[in-house]
């Protein structure tokens, strides 16, 4: 049976009001927790949270990791391609109405994007024999690979600085025994380095002093959320659970969203400096935040 997201709402989730308002609220607080309902391959969708509850955006489809532009008027995100065993990365305007294809014929593996600050480019991560940082116009024209490895070893989860000046990203490496590591990269594909032994899923924090990745040596069994300096100075864990993943900074940087990965895959929040995690979606992977702007004429059909 096909599980999708239920939502948590109010102080249980540990959001504001104003983070599951409609779209168009004057809310400034975390943004719109947006999220992949079910479990991975459940074909559930990707689901935004309004004040009339969860909305689905995409789907219903094997699609996840979203990204939203800065303007928050479209939504990147991975889809798996199961006829061909490949993976595309596509955008769908906010509402629903208009999805594109980026990278049809770029790479057999086209997966997580990342949009610029300036919402002009988007990062992503290519692989097929071996695996590769990219960047491409928004539109999907002008792709680039950056950072790349060779055969057996894979680059992902890219995330842009605040300044568009440097990408991190994760990178497993080793003749057979992976070894995780967090580097950055410039845009332009000069100055790659290695800034931490170990983690992956890294994210820039919204003013840019801090880098939030998920703990482990093993992207299927990780161990918890942690926070470092820019520079991989500084770690502290945030989150020491078994199963803590993909944390994303709320807009205001005061919360992160991470999943939990259990028999039943959750979102929950945690405040970014650490403390009590809160439940915020149940049956949900993969979260992110939307900016609070207008959304006209959104698709009706709800996740449940």
């Amino acid at each position: 049976m096909l599980v999708t997201g239920t939502l948590v709402v109010g102080a249980a989730a540990g959001l504001s009001r104003g983070a599951v308002l409609a779209s168009g609220s004057p809310s400034k607080g975390p943004g719109l927790l947006t999220y992949a309902a079910g479990m991975p391959n459940s074909r559930g969708g990707i689901c935004l949270v309004t004040g009339r509850g969860a909305v689905r955006i995409t789907g219903p489809a094997s699609d996840y990791a979203p990204a939203w532009s800065p303007d928050g008027a479209e939504l990147a995100f991975t889809r798996d391609v199961s006829a061909v065993d490949a993976t595309d990365v596509l955008a769908v305007t906010a509402n629903g109405h208009r999805v594109r294809d980026l990278t049809l014929g770029f790479a057999t593996y086209n997966m997580d994007p990342a949009w610029s600050p300036n919402g002009r480019r988007i990062a992503l991560a290519i692989g097929a024999h071996g695996g590769a940082i990219a960047v491409m116009n928004a539109d999907g024209t002008s792709r680039r690979a950056l950072d790349s490895t060779s055969t057996g070893f894979s680059l992902e989860s890219p995330s842009w600085s605040p300044d568009g000046r440097w990408i991190v990203y994760s990178t497993d490496f080793g003749n057979g025994t992976p070894k995780r590591g967090i580097f950055l990269v410039r845009p332009n594909g000069r100055d790659s380095h290695q800034i931490l032994d170990g983690g992956f899923d890294p994210q820039w924090s919204p003013n840019g002093d801090k880098i939030a990745y998920a703990i482990g040596s093993d992207p299927d069994a990780p161990q918890g959320i942690t926070v470092m300096n820019a520079d991989g100075s500084g770690s502290h864990v945030i989150v020491n659970r078994l199963g803590a993943t993909h944390p994303r900074w709320s807009l205001d940087g005061r919360l992160i969203a991470y999943t939990q990965q259990g028999k039943r895959w959750n979102v929950y929040t945690v405040r970014s400096g650490g403390g009590m995690p809160r439940l915020a979606v149940r049956g949900a992977y993969d979260a992110t935040w939307r900016p609070p702007v207008p959304l006209t004429a959104a698709r009706t059909q709800r996740c449940r």
